[in-house]
């Protein structure tokens, strides 16, 4: 019985989304679908589902499908006489590797949206084909934290357990706060005011406080150590976060120590997101790394420093 009621309802809530999908599309796809379906009406001489129509009404559908036809392809060609780009600005999604579908926690991924790569768009370290030098790419890489604010979170998975590690940080103010979770609850804390390092080891480890710069602060030790014995590939150029990013495909050299996944850095060198299938040994885990708030995150101090923990 259920079944014959919603079977019973389904054509109006198709009819309904009909119409969504119509109020959504551009208008050059408008004018090109009536366009062919008052072709279709001069050529099959009758309304779909409909009576047929007369040699006035063929001649008419004629005509004026041939018009919105050539209005809606005139509305789609760069430069034409509508005034039209061919990109209209409607993000397409990101590339990803295969290894974007395991098991990593779910993560907000800013819409991207495909463009040509300009001559010397890359920076120290890379060129279209990948790396030109790991070891460059990575100082790039550090050059880069110093120039804008950012909040990343790198999270690794395994079977039985789950690394997570959430760093602000401000060049501005030379501030850095990093905490450390391992299975949800915190194991450490370090806060890092020009110079000035407090820590917290609530968990059986700890950040160090031999902290000797702000650079040192706002990375995490051996955060990119596998991109010095990767291979690059596949390189695919996107606009995320507002800004031009280069993505490539990244696969191990080194046989005891299998990965693979992405790797995304911005124009400057800035690792802004990677994802990793690790395998070493018998174990496999999984890497993510995400950069988000260029130039927009505040690093406040957090309550325990004032409470002398």
């Amino acid at each position: 019985m259920t079944i014959v009621v919603i079977y019973e309802r389904a054509p109006p809530l198709q009819i309904i989304e009909l119409i969504r999908s119509l109020l959504r599309a551009r208008t050059d796809q408008l004018l090109i679908v009536a366009g062919l379906i008052f072709l279709s009406i001069a050529i099959i001489g009758k309304l779909p589902g409909g009576p047929e129509v007369d040699e006035r009404g063929r001649n008419f559908g004629l005509v004026f499908g041939v018009i919105l036809l050539v209005t809606g392809l005139a509305m789609i060609v760069p430069g034409g006489p509508i005034g039209f780009d061919a990109d209209d600005g409607t993000p397409t999604p990101t590339h990803v590797s295969p290894t974007e579908t395991v098991t990593l926690p779910p993560t907000q991924v800013q819409p991207t949206e495909i463009v040509t790569p300009s001559v010397g768009s890359y920076p120290q370290g890379f060129d279209e084909s990948g790396f030109t030098d790991p070891e460059s790419a990575i100082s790039a890489h550090f050059r880069a934290l110093k120039k804008q604010s950012f909040t990343s979170v790198l999270t690794a998975n395994r079977e039985d357990a789950t690394m997570k590690v959430e760093i602000e940080a401000d060049p501005e103010t030379r501030r850095v706060h990093k905490v450390w979770w391992n299975n949800g609850s915190i194991e450490s804390e370090l806060y890092y005011d020009s110079g000035s390092v407090a820590v917290r080891t609530p968990g059986d480890q700890g950040f160090d406080s031999d902290v000797p710069s702000y650079v040192a602060a706002a990375y995490l030790e051996g955060q990119l150590d596998w991109f010095t014995y990767s291979n690059l590939s596949n390189r695919q150029v996107h606009r995320q976060q507002g800004r031009t990013v280069i993505s490539y495909f990244v696969t191990s050299t080194r046989e005891d120590r299998y990965h693979e996944g992405e790797l995304t850095i911005t124009a400057n060198g800035l690792v802004v997101q990677y994802n990793l299938r690790v395998e070493t040994g018998q174990r496999e885990f999984f890497v993510q790394y995400r950069t988000t708030d260029l130039g927009e995150t505040t690093v406040e101090e957090p309550d325990w420093v004032d409470e002398g923990e």
